[in-house]
């Protein structure tokens, strides 16, 4: 978030939005868990993935929220003979949730304000903005043109 007319900090322009959430559930190794969940994370938010018999294009999917639980399972252990000798493993049962959103997720600057810059016979100073339809002071913050103006 930037703000062109200068003013220090400004909550960003809020909107909601309707949007489709997938949830999975999967099995993964012990040693899955560490870099290569930030792998996982990154290969799902910035490259296209197929999931659900579906390529989803780069940038649609955002990763909401991963769960890892670590479980033990039973595993047979190679080598062991007729019938196998079985042990315990960990493994990590991962949940994630997704946000499908074809606008893309990916990161967009925005500029807006509740000022804008004003000059006044070489004097550039801040105002505030208004709504010209009820000429009110404005609450939420408002796009700016990149100059800092309206």
């Amino acid at each position: 978030m930037r703000n062109t007319a200068g003013d220090r900090f400004d909550p960003p322009v809020m909107a909601d939005w309707a949007t489709l959430g997938i949830r999975l559930k999967f099995w993964r190794p012990g040693d899955w868990f560490g870099v290569a969940v930030f792998d996982y994370l990154n290969r799902t938010n910035n490259a296209s993935v197929q999931l659900g018999g579906r390529v989803w294009p780069a940038y649609t999917l955002r990763v909401k929220k991963i769960d890892p639980k670590p479980v033990w399972d039973q595993v047979e252990l190679p080598g062991t003979g007729t019938p196998p000798v079985k042990s315990f493993a960990l493994v990590y049962e991962v949940g994630v949730e997704l946000l499908y959103d074809p606008g893309q997720h990916d990161a967009k600057v925005l500029d807006a304000g509740r000022r804008k810059k004003v000059t006044v016979s070489g004097a550039t100073r801040l105002v505030p903005l208004t709504d010209a339809a009820i000429g009110a002071i404005v609450a939420d913050p408002m796009p700016l043109n990149g100059a800092g103006t309206d």
